[in-house]
């Protein structure tokens, strides 16, 4: 019984010694680990704050040079008469001719053809011609419609075989989609030809016929309007 005792005591004491030890240290442990967090939060807070007062220092001294830069500026400024000062402009020397010096003009060899009207031939430029893919595909979803030119007699029909007049055909396929009309090497040999009107968003597909309006239509008819 004794004994027993006598264990259990020593097992206390052991126990009570360990801890003490322990926490001896562990303290000790996290002590210095506080310290060292306290001083550098300490060092962060002390770096934060000499650079915000260096920031303070440099704008302070920006603001100085602005207000010293208005002052010279508005010193420099000239004055309302200055700036208004009456100019008085000096007529260029240049000798007079007299009038029988220059001689008698020649009217009538003065040309009056008037000069070509630049609207007469920018449907050249506004009209171009496409292939076949890019008229099925239509990526522009232009109005789309089908003539036919009859070459032995040069007359542009509509879909309903009515005659298109000149001018209403110049003004939608223009002289360039003609050429290609009239020339069978310039179109590869092909009986279609596809043109692209942009400024009235409109899409052409022309049926080539070799013979004449009046010999498979009949009587010309033009279309109105």
């Amino acid at each position: 019984m004794i004994e027993v005792v006598r264990n259990l005591a020593c097992l206390a004491g052991g126990v009570a010694i360990g801890y003490f030890v322990a926490h001896t240290r562990l303290e000790k442990i996290f002590r210095e680990r506080l310290y060292k967090e306290v001083d550098d939060s300490k060092e962060f807070f002390r770096l934060k704050y000499e650079k915000k007062v260096e920031d303070d220092e440099k704008l302070k001294e920006a603001n100085e040079a602005l207000k010293s830069y208005a002052v010279t500026s508005t010193d420099s400024e000239a004055t309302p008469d200055e700036e208004h000062e009456e100019f008085t402009p000096v007529a260029p020397s240049v000798p007079i001719v007299p009038e029988q010096a220059v001689g008698k003009v020649d009217y009538h060899r003065i040309s009056t053809k008037a000069k070509e009207n630049p609207d007469d031939t920018k449907v050249r430029f506004n009209v171009v011609p496409i292939d076949k893919k890019e008229f099925d595909e239509n990526d522009l979803g232009f109005e789309q419609s089908e003539m036919t030119y009859f070459a032995g007699d040069d007359i542009l029909s509509n879909v309903r075989d009515e005659a298109i007049t000149q001018e209403a055909r110049d003004e939608i396929l223009g002289t360039e989609i003609f050429d290609l009309l009239k020339s069978p090497e310039a179109r590869g040999g092909s009986n279609e030809v596809y043109a692209r009107n942009v400024p009235r968003k409109r899409e052409f597909l022309i049926y080539i016929s070799s013979g004449n309006y009046t010999d498979e239509v009949g009587e010309v008819v033009y279309a109105d309007g």
